[in-house]
């Protein structure tokens, strides 16, 4: 998907029933120019942490640096084996909670059932927050006040040089639908601000899946609400050894569960069939090769052992596709081999 303007809006699709649940009552009076925001809308930023105390603090320090204020900060412990309350020692008017370790998913929601606040942003504690993110989405609701959820670009922020290089910003297209169904537009969740009660009426995260548990929401509320984006890079990712994301094989295989549970209502429209084909063939094709191209920088180091395995869960999840990336350039050897061959020696 190709770069669009900032501030673009994404509705759903009419023609289904639950686009047409999502917009009934709107009116002409709807068109106008939407009330502005209380003054001091109320945002709870919401960081869930497992082991990763180390980072911690400068994800505190991202949040107390917004030009728009949080108005909660609350940090939920899920069953660490590090110490985040030595941590939130020198940063009062946190709220810490402690739950045993139950996931991401079980996290976040401890996090935003805790929160009052109208709107709520989920940061984990490895990211962080660029110092206009709280008020350039605000700024996105007050504009578009029907939207369940709004978000932002982002950056890569590499640990081990601090060099930040912001990704393509993605929008899902005149059709929201099917642009997530093609994949995660959003890329990143701490771009993101959501209505509490959005979370609240769809029953938040799915504690059950062990990754994709954002994705899986945005795909839920891409059904019944719109949306609305903006091209301004508002968090950074940052890159280390230990993201969650340098797992494919789980990744790929958490992401293709969200996709197929979509399968019901993508019945409803062509095109979201299609969108859904396109989508699960885009996610093998991603994961596999990232996981290859990898693979190949690190032929013959130690990090070359890590991701041998990580090819072995690939292919439990998309075996052809593994098989093919393996097959492929052996394939292409032989030929050349036997091409080699058949020419037989030059002569002078």
């Amino acid at each position: 998907m190709r770069l669009q303007r900032s501030g673009a809006i994404a509705r759903p699709a009419r023609g289904s029933a639950v686009a047409d649940l999502a917009w009934q009552g709107e009116s002409a009076a709807a068109a106008e120019k939407p009330a502005l925001l209380p003054a001091r809308a109320r945002v709870a930023v919401v960081i869930p942490t497992y082991n990763y105390a180390r980072f911690l603090g400068a994800a505190l320090e991202s949040v107390y640096a917004q030009t728009a204020p949080a108005a909660e900060i609350i940090v939920v412990d899920d069953g660490s084996s590090d110490d985040p309350a030595a941590v939130l020692a020198g940063h009062p008017g946190v709220q810490f909670l402690r739950q045993r370790h139950a996931g991401l998913g079980a996290a976040r929601n401890t996090g935003w059932r805790a929160a009052t606040s109208e709107y709520v942003v989920f940061l984990d504690a490895d990211d962080r927050l660029r110092p206009d993110a709280l008020a350039l989405n605000l700024e996105q609701f007050d504009r578009h006040p029907e939207c369940g959820l709004v978000y932002g670009a982002f950056a890569n922020l590499k640990l081990a040089t601090g060099l930040a290089e912001p990704v393509e910003f993605e929008t899902p297209g005149v059709d929201p639908v099917a642009g997530f169904l093609r994949g995660n537009c959003i890329g990143m969740h701490g771009t993101v601000m959501y209505r509490r009660e959005v979370l609240e009426e769809l029953g938040g995260f799915d504690a059950r899946l062990r990754a994709c548990e954002d994705y899986d929401f945005y795909l839920r509320a891409v059904f019944r609400y719109p949306l609305a984006c903006r091209s301004e890079v508002l968090a950074d990712y940052v890159r280390h050894d230990h993201n969650m994301s340098l797992d494919a094989g789980m990744m790929l295989r958490a992401a293709l569960r969200v996709l197929r549970r979509c399968e019901p209502l993508a019945r409803e429209k062509a095109e979201w069939r299609q969108a859904l084909r396109d989508g699960r063939a885009g996610l093998i094709e991603t994961y596999v090769t990232d996981w290859a191209n990898a693979y190949l920088w690190a032929f013959g180091s130690w990090e070359q052992f890590g991701l041998s395995w990580q090819g072995v869960k690939l292919a439990r999840v998309a075996p052809l596709s593994v098989a093919g990336v393996i097959v492929d350039p052996i394939l292409t050897g032989l030929v050349r081999r036997v091409r080699h061959r058949l020419a037989g020696p030059k002569t002078g």
